[in-house]
C-alpha cells in the first residue's frame, strides 16, 4: 500500500469531498481500536490513491518493504492490482504481493456511488517460507535478524476471516459516509436557505428603502399640494373679490351713467326739434349724429348693466318648463318674426333646472340673432333639445350667413362684432350674456357653422339640481 499522503487532491462524491463526507479523525480512532482487537492493519484510500486513514501497519512494511526502492515498487504494484479490479466492479480483491504479503481491498459505496477503497493487508494466509524471506533480505540488503523479527509479528489469517472484517469496516465507513452525505446535503440546503433568506432580506430592505423614499416623496407632494391648495384658495378668494368689485363697478357705472346720458340726449333732441328749420343741412346732420351716438351709448350701457346682472340678480334654479319659456320668447319677438317673415320650427322641449328669466334671455338672444343674420332667403329657425348623459343639449339652428371657424370663440367675447353696425344692428354683447348665463347654470355653449349655409348654436342644461342658487 502507498504511503500516507497530505496532498490536497481528494476524491469527490458528487460535489462533496471524501473528507467532507467522513469524519476522518473519528474513523481513525475506530479503525485503531479495530486493529488492536483483531490485529489487522487497515487503511482508507480515495480513488486517487491518497491515504486518509491508516492503522496497525506492520513493521515489515514500514521499516523494510516500503523503504527500499525496489521492494517498494512491489508494494505499489499490489495497490494498483487491487484498485484495478475494484474499478471493474469487483466486490472485493485479494492479492499476494511479490514481497510475500497478502492484501485485501473492498470498495466503499454511498448511495450506489464508488467513492473510496478500504484496504486490509500485511498479513500471511499460511506459515511463512523462512528461506524466501532470508533470500529477500539478502537481495535488498535488509538486516536479516531485524527483518525476520518483523516477519514473526505478521499475523497469519484466513482470507475469509479478513474479508468478513473488511466487510464490517466497509459497512461502517459507508454508514459514516452516508451520515456525512446527509449532513452535507443538509448543510447545503441550509446554506442555500441562508443565501435565499439573505437575498430576500436584501430585497425587503431595498423595498423598505423604496417605500420610505416613496413615503417621503408622497409627504413632500402632499405638503406642496397643501401649499398650492392654500395659494389657490387665496387666489380664488382674491379673484372672487375682484369679480364682485368689477360687477359692482359695472353695475354702478352703467346705472350712474344713464342719467347724464339721458340729459345729453334730451337736450340734443330738443335742439333738433326747435332749431331744425333755422339751421342749415350740415348743422342738422351734426345734431343727428349726436342723437344717434347718445342713443347707441345708452344701449351699450343698458347691455353692460344686463351683463353684470347675470350673477348679481340671478334667481335660484328651479324645475322649469323650457317649452313655456320658448313660448314667451317667441311672443316677445313676434313683431321681428312677422317683419322678417321668419319661420320657427320647434321640437319637444324638456323640463330643466334653470332660472326661468335667464333661460328666456338665452333663447330670445339666440333666436333674435338667427333671424337678424339671415341671407337672401327668408329666415328659418329650428329649436330643439335632446337628452345626453344626464343633461339636455339645446340647439338653435338657422339658414343664415354663417360664421367662419376662426371666429367661433371670438363671437362670445363682450362687444365683439363681425359686421359693421350699418350692416347688422346691435352692440355685440348678446352672445357674451348667453355664455355667462349658461355657465352660471353649469353648462357650456358652442357653435357649429358653415359660411353661407347657416349656424347652429348649442348649449347644455342639467336635468338635475345644481349647486348654484339652490
Amino acid at each position: 500500500m502507498t504511503q500516507v499522503s497530505n496532498e490536497p487532491d481528494r476524491s469527490i462524491y458528487g460535489e462533496f469531498l471524501l473528507t467532507e463526507l467522513i469524519d476522518v479523525d473519528q474513523l481513525q480512532t475506530l479503525m485503531e481500536k479495530f486493529t488492536a482487537a483483531t490485529g489487522t492493519a487497515t487503511a482508507l484510500l480515495d480513488l486517487k490513491g491518497n491515504i486518509h486513514v491508516a492503522s496497525g501497519w506492520q513493521d515489515i512494511c514500514t521499516q523494510f518493504h516500503r523503504v527500499h526502492p525496489e521492494s517498494c515498487k512491489r508494494c505499489q504494484e499490489s495497490d494498483v492490482a487491487l484498485a484495478n479490479d475494484l474499478e471493474k466492479g469487483g466486490k472485493y480483491n485479494i492479492y499476494r504481493c511479490l514481497n510475500g504479503m497478502v492484501d485485501v481491498a473492498i470498495p466503499v459505496h454511498v448511495q450506489g456511488y464508488h467513492f473510496a477503497n478500504l484496504f486490509a493487508g500485511q498479513f500471511l494466509s499460511e506459515k511463512p517460507d523462512i528461506e524466501f524471506f532470508r533470500r529477500q533480505a539478502l537481495e535488498y540488503g535488509f538486516d536479516e535478524g531485524g527483518y525476520l523479527r518483523a516477519l514473526s509479528k505478521v499475523p497469519i489469517l484466513k482470507e475469509e476471516e479478513v474479508k468478513l472484517k473488511l466487510e464490517y469496516l466497509s459497512a461502517l465507513a459507508t454508514f459514516l459516509a452516508g451520515a456525512g452525505l446527509d449532513k452535507m446535503k443538509l448543510n447545503k440546503i441550509m446554506h442555500e436557505l441562508e443565501d435565499r433568506v439573505e437575498e430576500r432580506t436584501r430585497d425587503l430592505k431595498e423595498a423598505q428603502r423604496e417605500a420610505l423614499h416613496m413615503m417621503e416623496v408622497a409627504q413632500d407632494a402632499r405638503q406642496r399640494a397643501e401649499q398650492l391648495n392654500a395659494t389657490l384658495k387665496g387666489t380664488m378668494a382674491e379673484l372672487e373679490r375682484s369679480n364682485k368689485e368689477l360687477q359692482q363697478f359695472a353695475y354702478v357705472a352703467s346705472h350712474d351713467l344713464q342719467e347724464p346720458l339721458r340729459m345729453v340726449s334730451s337736450y340734443v333732441q330738443l335742439l333738433q326739434r326747435r332749431y331744425q328749420s333755422k339751421l342749415d343741412e350740415e348743422a342738422n346732420e351734426f345734431i343727428a349724429f349726436a342723437v344717434d351716438g347718445a342713443e347707441r351709448m345708452q344701449q351699450l350701457i343698458q347691455d353692460l348693466l344686463a351683463f353684470s346682472r347675470v350673477t348679481t340678480h340671478g334667481k335660484p334654479l328651479e324645475p322649469t318648463e323650457s317649452g313655456l319659456v320658448l313660448d314667451t320668447a317667441l311672443k316677445n319677438l313676434e313683431a321681428l318674426l312677422q317683419e322678417s317673415q321668419a319661420e320657427v320650427v320647434r321640437g319637444e322641449m324638456p323640463t330643466v333646472m334653470a332660472d326661468p328669466g335667464q333661460l328666456l334671455q338665452v333663447l330670445q338672444n339666440l333666436i333674435q340673432n338667427a333671424v337678424k343674420f339671415h341671407g337672401e332667403k327668408p329666415p328659418r329657425v329650428e329649436v330643439r333639445a335632446e337628452p345626453d348623459d344626464g343633461q339636455w343639449v339645446f340647439a338653435v339652428k338657422d339658414n343664415g350667413v354663417g360664421i367662419e371657424p376662426r371666429y367661433f370663440e371670438r363671437i362670445f367675447i363682450i362687444y365683439q362684432r363681425l359686421h359693421s353696425k350699418t350692416q347688422y344692428g346691435g352692440t355685440g354683447i348678446g352672445l357674451a350674456i348667453v355664455q355667462k348665463i349658461v355657465e352660471r347654470h353649469g353648462g357650456r355653449v358652442w357653435v357649429e357653422s358653415i359660411p353661407g349655409k347657416g349656424s347652429t348654436f348649442y348649449f347644455t342644461l342639467s336635468n338635475g339640481r345644481t349647486s348654484d342658487g339652490v
